[in-house]
């Protein structure tokens, strides 16, 4: 007979460790002592996700982690990045002494000589998922979409790979269900199963589930059994020397509307309340003088580069015949795949100043510290967008103060509300992540099951309205 001490621990969700134990002299020395200790934590598990802010080293923790694996169990490893990334992954990979090679589909991969091979997202449909031995997202915030095509996709060509391994800076910047894709991705949990153990319809929100309050510790003491979060090396006891972020400054810009079009429906002015559909309606009416903005800003100065965000093609026309055409590269979804890349290579290496792109094209991945200044030409009610936008250029080995601004109508003031209120709530869920590593350690997670609290003192005594005549 179990006691219901060992009935409640046997109900707790754990997560059986499928790698191998390294010691810390394994690691490549150069890596951070820090980054090593992922390193060791992830091939301990086997199946892991790495979440580290923009600039923290996730490309040297993926290689060197594929790398380990790769001299214990052989096979062969498969890098997904977004697009123009690959070439950044290619060289950062070199200074570890592993050569990984592009290819665009499972032929080329199959004779390329290194066990190593990098693709884009984009062409993930040409590959063999059967084929490799482990596989790496980068980026993997990719999974976010629940139903979309590229995140079935990779569900279903990685479900039996051994081994996995998903890194990005911001999986779930204020939706906690997108760590269910990451889970489901892993073989750890089905989604659905997530939302079904520690979550509850939220009665305001119709379609949406909130965490319940009594599952909170335990929830992100399963999450932290299979991920590690971290914003900066000291999250982990160690020293933050080298990983200071240089100063942000955000600038916000109003553009002024014509208050008149409120008269029509009787009213006397516009309310600065735009809903998800009338935002796109409220950002033509003021396009061009937003977009008359953008390049003042930009000729403030012309002889450093800029990144220009915008959200829709209209933006991006009008843009093109204000900025100068030989210092600038517009890169959109309609570009094929070659050609964008050439382009945001162009902004990378510093042929072109200036690039004008989307947060949903160029948002990932790319690392633009030779960049300082960016402008955003509206707002949308997406803070990933904005956030990863921004960590282009705002990430740590950034050594300039980066201004970032923002040019929007006084008519979206309720979409920079909800922007800030989304902020809030990725670093408490942020908080939250580290304040369970506190408590059960980096090395607590895998198959060590945590003692249960609950000690019952106190026989249960049973109602006597309980109990039949029979029994009495």
């Amino acid at each position: 007979m179990k006691t219901y001490e060992e009935f409640l621990k046997g109900k707790r969700v754990t997560v059986q460790a499928g790698g191998f134990e390294v010691a810390p002299s394994a690691i490549y020395p150069l890596l951070f002592d820090w980054q090593g200790e992922i390193v060791r934590w992830a091939l301990r598990l086997g199946r892991a996700a790495i979440f580290a802010e923009c600039g923290l080293g996730k490309t040297f923790m993926q290689v060197e982690w594929a790398r380990l694996l790769s001299e214990r169990v052989g096979g062969r490893f498969l890098f997904l990045a977004p697009l123009a990334v690959a070439s950044q992954t290619i060289r950062e990979a070199q200074r570890l002494g592993v050569g990984i090679v592009y290819c665009q589909n499972q032929a080329q991969a199959d004779q390329a000589a290194s066990r190593f091979i990098i693709t884009n997202y984009d062409r993930l449909k040409d590959f063999d998922g059967s084929k490799w031995t482990g596989v790496i997202l980068d980026e993997s915030s990719i999974l976010k979409s629940f139903m979309g095509q590229t995140k079935r996709l990779i569900l279903d060509m990685f479900r039996l790979t051994r081994f996995k391994l998903a890194c990005t800076a911001t999986p779930a910047p204020n939706d906690h269900l997108e760590l269910g894709n990451h889970a489901e991705f892993l073989g750890l949990m089905p989604s659905n199963e997530m939302i079904m153990r520690w979550f509850i319809n939220h009665a305001m929100q119709a379609g949406n589930y909130r965490l319940k309050k009594h599952a909170e510790a335990d929830f992100w003491r399963w999450v932290t059994s299979w991920a590690v979060c971290i914003s900066k090396p000291s999250d982990l006891g160690y020293s933050d020397d080298g990983f200071e972020l240089p100063a942000l400054h955000l600038h916000e810009h109003r553009i002024d509307v014509d208050h008149s079009r409120a008269w029509a429906s009787g009213r006397l002015f516009l309310d600065g309340k735009s809903s998800a559909t009338g935002l796109w309606s409220e950002k033509r009416m003021t396009l061009d003088d937003r977009m008359k903005l953008t390049v003042e800003l930009v000729g403030q100065a012309q002889d450093r580069p800029w990144i220009v965000w915008t959200d829709t093609n209209d933006e991006a026309d009008a843009l093109k015949a204000l900025l100068p055409k030989d210092e600038t590269v517009e890169v959109r979804g309609s570009d094929k795949l070659g050609e964008k890349e050439r382009k945001l290579n162009a902004f990378s290496s510093g042929e072109a100043r200036i690039i004008v792109t989307k947060p949903e094209i160029a948002g990932l991945g790319l690392n633009w510290q030779h960049c300082a200044d960016m402008v955003f030409v509206g707002a949308t009610f997406s803070y990933e967008r904005i956030h990863q936008a921004l960590r282009r250029s705002y990430r740590f080995r950034q050594t300039r103060r980066v201004n970032a601004h923002l040019v929007v109508a006084e008519t979206e003031a309720n979409v920079v509300s909800i922007l800030k209120t989304k902020q809030q709530a990725f670093q408490e869920m942020q908080q939250k992540m580290n304040e369970a590593q506190r408590l059960h350690g980096l090395f607590g997670g895998g198959d060590r099951r945590v003692r249960a609290e609950y000690r019952p003192g106190i026989e249960m005594a049973i109602p006597n309205w309980l109990v039949s005549k029979e029994v009495a």
